[in-house]
């Protein structure tokens, strides 16, 4: 299977003219069905503190799949993250560069193009911002930033959290530390809120049964799409809410290794209606299973319950005395399912 591997981190700081830090953080890695496996330094990200750490957790979402991988072990949310966050908070100087900003009819760019695609949202950010002139420039085809620290906020929204290695090279990056600019702010007292994803497992079945916002137990995805939403949502949280993500990474943890099987007596209704994707036959094996359009999960054989993920957009699950979502709770309210 092909994977991205990682196999260090490091991060850029510069002190923009409004005395803002602006972070851009550096990623060396190499694709593992790709030969010969020579890794290299990429900018992945570009912003404040603030989108700096909600850029990290989105990286992180894809250890949860494995699609991003160490050179000889699986990652964990918890390991990979935390080696960001300790990079964050001892950067090194990144050079006052200039950027020439050219605007091509390409969907593929090089660097400093910008796609026309992107241009109408990449305007609508400007110009919320303040910054008309740099959008009417854009207009004509090219804009060009003299020195990063005085438009540091231009690139930022240009970038809008990821996609930096267009505008920002890995050698604008100096081994000189930024003493002072590094991204450590006080621990809240209070924990934020939110719900960790999934109720149930299925015997049988990769996917999780979870509940929807009408309180409904549905068929939801496989346990690392679940795990990959938590972590790449709780950036936001801990952007804004800043010393708590470690313990909400262990509770993802725990949460799933103690999460509970489906009863078999858990009543499963199937909705032929609301089946798409050609998923239909596997409706009908399912209702062949159970008798009819409803019947309890034990009905149908282990072996057969991965059809249940194929047509989970017609599933409802009735469960007596159920537990409750699992929930932690503080001054942050958000919901990440």
């Amino acid at each position: 299977m092909g994977a991205t591997i990682t196999c260090a981190r490091k991060v850029g700081a510069i002190l923009a003219d409004d005395g803002q830090v602006y972070y851009a953080l550096f990623e060396q890695t190499y694709e593992r069905n790709c030969y010969p496996n020579t890794p290299s330094w990429e900018c992945v990200g570009f912003g404040t503190g603030r989108t700096a750490v909600e850029q990290i957790f989105r990286i992180g979402s894809a250890v949860c799949g494995g699609m991003l991988r160490g050179r000889s072990r699986q990652l964990t949310p918890l390991g990979y993250i935390g080696s960001w966050m300790s990079e964050l908070k001892r950067p090194y100087m990144l050079k006052d560069i200039s950027i020439n900003l050219r605007v091509v009819d390409e969907e593929f760019v090089s660097y400093g193009e910008i796609s026309e695609k992107c241009m109408p949202s990449l305007k609508d950010r400007l110009r919320s911002k303040g910054h008309d002139l740099v959008a009417d420039y854009l207009d004509t085809g090219e804009y060009r930033i003299d020195r990063l620290s005085a438009e540091a906020d231009v690139l930022a929204l240009i970038v809008n959290g990821g996609m930096a290695w267009r505008y920002i090279s890995p050698h604008d990056l100096t081994e000189e530390p930024a003493f002072g600019f590094g991204w450590n702010p006080p621990k809240t007292k209070q924990a934020p809120a939110y719900s960790l994803p999934g109720v149930y497992r299925i015997e049988g079945a990769e996917n999780i049964v979870v509940q929807g916002a009408d309180g409904l137990l549905d068929i939801g995805d496989w346990q690392y799409s679940l795990e990959a939403g938590f972590v790449s949502g709780y950036g936001v949280l801990e952007s804004s809410c800043p010393g708590h993500w470690r313990n909400a990474m262990t509770d993802l943890k725990t949460h799933f290794e103690h999460m509970p099987y489906l009863p078999g007596s858990a009543v499963i209704r199937i909705d032929r209606e609301k089946i798409t994707r050609g998923f239909s036959h596997c409706a009908d094996e399912l209702i062949g299973y159970l008798g009819s359009k409803s019947g309890t999960l034990d009905r149908i054989p282990i072996s057969e319950r991965h059809n249940l993920g194929y047509v989970r957009g017609g599933v409802v699950i009735e469960v007596q005395d159920r537990p409750d979502r699992c929930a932690c709770h503080g001054q942050v309210q958000a919901s990440l399912i």
